[in-house]
C-alpha cells in the first residue's frame, strides 16, 4: 500500500511508485489517505482528479467515531465514554486518563485518534505487510534515526508491517 497525504512529498513518492509500476508492468499497491477532518476542499479536489486519471484505487480513512463524539465539530468536548471500545482502548494504550478531551486533529490525543488509528486499522482492514510513506529526516527532529525499511512488530492494536520510505534522504531544498 501507498500513504498519499495530497502534499508534495507523498505526491512524489507516489509518482515514482507509479513511473515504476506503469514501466515493469505491475498494478500499482493500493493508496490510503488519512482525513482528519480539517482537511481542504481543494486537497479533496486535487487528489480525487488524479486518483481518476492515475487509475488509483484509493481510500479515505477517517475516524468517523470521533467526529460524531464531537458533533462534527472541531474544538468541541468530547467524552471518552461516547467512544467505541476500539477508540476507548486506543487512548488507554497512549496513557490517556482523563474522562475528556477537546477535538483537536494536531493535539497528541487528536494526532493519535484520526491518524495513527486510522492508519493501524487499514493495515489490519486490507492486511497489509508493507507500506510506502513520502516522508523525510529534515522534517522532523524525531525522524533523523529513521532508515529506509522500519519494521513494526505486532502489539496491541498494532499489526506487524514495514514501513517503506523511499524519498528519506530528500531535503527540502
Amino acid at each position: 500500500a501507498i500513504t498519499w497525504t495530497g502534499g508534495k512529498d507523498s505526491g512524489l513518492d507516489l509518482w515514482i511508485i507509479r513511473q515504476v509500476c506503469q514501466e515493469d508492468g505491475i498494478k500499482i499497491p493500493k493508496v490510503m489517505t488519512i482525513d482528519e477532518f480539517d482537511v481542504f476542499q481543494e486537497i479533496h479536489e486535487f487528489m480525487g482528479k488524479y486518483a481518476k486519471e492515475w487509475n488509483l484505487e484509493l481510500e479515505w480513512c477517517r475516524n468517523d467515531d470521533v467526529i460524531k463524539a464531537a458533533g462534527g465539530k472541531l474544538n468541541n468536548i468530547v467524552k471518552v465514554s461516547d467512544l467505541n471500545e476500539r477508540n476507548q482502548a486506543e487512548l488507554k494504550r497512549i496513557g490517556f486518563t482523563e474522562d475528556s478531551f477537546s477535538f483537536e486533529a494536531e493535539s497528541y490525543t487528536g494526532n493519535h485518534l484520526m491518524k495513527t488509528v486510522m492508519f493501524n486499522t487499514y493495515i489490519e482492514r486490507h492486511n497489509v505487510k508493507a507500506i510506502f510513506q513520502g516522508l523525510r529526516r529534515d522534517e522532523q527532529v524525531a525522524r533523523v534515526g529513521d532508515e529506509y525499511f522500519e519494521k513494526k512488530e505486532a502489539a496491541h492494536l498494532i499489526p506487524e508491517h514495514v514501513r517503506i520510505k523511499p524519498i528519506l534522504h530528500f531535503t527540502e531544498r
